[in-house]
């Protein structure tokens, strides 16, 4: 059996939120200037960091290092984060058949904003639906 890669972990800057992340232009949405400057920095500091692509499917998970108590939704600041890594080259994808399990996590506060990405190569199989469910599943109506 081949021996599987380590996880790869990557330091970024703290993403921005989703609801952020684009403005209307002449009618058109587009990425906002916020989102843009965030995004060349990061694939900056990506490249310092010499990433090698990584072999789908794998598990990513999202730690989020937070600089302040305000709430927010975590699921907002982990679109900015694929789609950074799809385009740095990292992964070859963000959709479900090569991130089949991507997670986001909340780490303790800190002076200054970050996030902690890392990435690890799996084998995966589909979620099987659970034995208690299978003559259960309610015949949703939509």
């Amino acid at each position: 059996m081949p021996k599987r890669p380590q996880p790869e972990t990557f330091l970024i800057p703290y993403p921005p939120s989703v609801n952020k992340s684009t403005t209307v232009c002449r009618g058109r949405k587009i990425k906002s200037a916020h989102a843009r400057k965030w995004e060349k920095i990061t694939l900056e500091e990506l490249q310092l960091q010499r990433p090698r692509q990584i072999t789908p499917p794998y598990r990513i998970t999202i730690t989020l290092y937070p600089d302040s108590k305000r709430r927010f939704d975590p699921d907002n600041r982990i679109k900015s984060v694929l789609d950074v890594m799809v385009k740095s080259g990292i992964l070859e994808d963000d959709n479900s058949g090569c991130a089949p399990d991507t997670r986001v996590r909340m780490g303790v506060l800190v002076p200054k904003a970050f996030c902690l990405v890392t990435i690890e190569a799996i084998e995966y199989q589909a979620e099987p639906i659970p034995k208690d469910l299978i003559n259960g599943i309610p015949p949703f109506g939509v």
